[in-house]
């Protein structure tokens, strides 16, 4: 199943798909795996979001990673979600 996830994952850079690892555990005494990532934007890139627009304030405000400049923007567009994890699962059944 960690194999055909990180196949849907569908990202532009690598980062999200090495994240992706299993982790044995136990579920009412039997045997089971965890599948995830760590990464912070993993549940938003998996369920997708609303369209995200401000509350109190005129604009939203970002700081791109490693930029030393402000993006404003009225509002984020929706993102339809990439189910990888959840479409991973009938290989893992098969």
């Amino acid at each position: 199943m960690e194999a055909v996830a990180k196949r849907l994952v569908g990202v532009d850079s690598d980062r999200l798909r090495g994240s992706i690892g299993t982790e044995p555990v136990t579920r009412n005494t039997l045997p089971a795996v965890r599948i995830g990532s760590t990464v912070k934007y993993a549940y938003v890139h998996h369920q997708g979001h609303k369209p995200i627009v401000p509350v109190r304030a005129k604009a939203l405000r970002f700081k791109p990673k490693g930029s030393r400049t402000f993006i404003f923007r009225m509002r984020v567009r929706a993102v339809k979600g990439n189910h990888y994890l959840k479409n991973a699962l009938p290989a893992a059944r098969g």
